[in-house]
């Protein structure tokens, strides 16, 4: 009997508990699975973008495969068409970034500058990866110098860059300061730039060398002096031809 008694007791219980919480339980249920629907729609969402933007990204990619480095006329128009595409579909994604990237390319081919800057801020700005943002910024560092805005350029390369860009950041201010002949400021750059690189590019560190060749004069290095003159039947210096001080007194 005491059993029985205790059985009762407990279906009242839950009875009672029920009557109290099973609204609660029943929509705490229901939310939950719903969000775990919602989830798993989301998740199969994100995936069909994803690979709805690998085909446009695809398409914009085999034109540029296709046609040269400078496209031309309906070339160029249907790169542009694609590169649009890709920004279009979603433009806060890395694919975005790079037919962006192509677009200025486009621009700066075609001396507009204006087109390519806006291209290259907004990566800069909001590119999908602090890579891609630092190659924007120097992208549009070199298209400020192109259109000869050299403060502007300046004021780019003298951030501090991450040391995979250290190296080509040094490179570029030193090309923007050989520019305004201030020599031994762009030696300094390129010489930032050579300690920054790598030893297994000897390619590029030869044209940092001559970058930094190119800037010495004679008070730097006195092999810079110009070459005294030769004799008209060898390479040698003639000893015995006159100075211009001789010269003139003969006359």
């Amino acid at each position: 009997m005491a059993t029985h008694l205790t059985e009762e007791e407990q279906i009242e219980s839950l009875k009672r508990w029920w009557k109290d919480y099973g609204t609660t339980v029943l929509i705490a249920a229901v939310i939950g699975l719903g969000g775990f629907f919602a989830w798993n729609q989301y998740q199969g969402h994100r995936a069909d973008a994803a690979r709805e933007a690998s085909v446009v990204y695809e398409k914009f990619a085999a034109a540029v495969t296709e046609f040269d480095s400078e496209p031309t006329g309906e070339q160029a128009a249907k790169v542009k068409q694609l590169a649009n595409a890709v920004i279009a579909h979603d433009s806060s994604s890395l694919y975005a970034d790079f037919a962006a990237l192509y677009l200025a390319k486009l621009a700066v081919q075609n001396q507009d500058y204006a087109e390519a800057k806006t291209q290259l801020e907004k990566v800069s700005s909001q590119g999908a990866n602090d890579s891609v943002k630092e190659l924007a910024r120097l992208r549009l560092a070199r298209v400020h110098t192109a259109a000869g805005e050299m403060d502007a350029a300046l004021n780019i390369l003298s951030g501090k860059p991450s040391p995979a860009y250290a190296a080509a950041y040094a490179e570029a201010k030193g090309d923007v300061l050989l520019s305004q002949k201030r020599l031994a400021e762009a030696r300094a750059a390129y010489e930032s730039a050579l300690q920054a690189m790598g030893t297994n590019q000897p390619m590029r560190r030869n044209l940092v060398q001559l970058k930094i060749d190119n800037t010495l004069t004679s008070a730097d290095d006195p092999s810079v002096l110009p070459q005294p003159a030769v004799s008209p039947h060898g390479n040698m210096p003639n000893p015995h031809a006159p100075t211009p001080a001789a010269a003139a007194e003969d006359a």
